[in-house]
């Protein structure tokens, strides 16, 4: 009976799992950096879209009070003036 005295065929086996090991590691990787990136741009769109709603918000909420102010000097000028203008008219 010959005895296998070489290591080097016992550790052939283990090489090639660490190899492949090593792919799906590098592979992981390169998925988690690429993923990584797209989820910076969207996070960078999603603050952009934040400040024009905000942007709008406040732009909304000046003209809501100019509407305001308007009709407030409407009411007033009707309650001062409006006696004489419908007697003019």
């Amino acid at each position: 009976m010959k005895r296998n005295t070489s290591r080097s065929n016992g550790r052939h086996p283990n090489r090639a799992l660490f190899g492949v090991a090593a792919l799906v590691l590098l592979a992981v990787a390169a998925f988690s950096y690429r993923q990584w990136g797209q989820f910076k741009r969207a996070n960078a769109e999603a603050a952009q879209t934040r400040d024009v709603v905000d942007s709008i918000d406040q732009l909304l909420s000046s003209v809501t009070d100019a509407e305001t102010a308007q009709a407030k000097k409407v009411v007033a000028w009707s309650l001062q003036y409006g006696d004489k203008f419908q007697a003019i008219g």
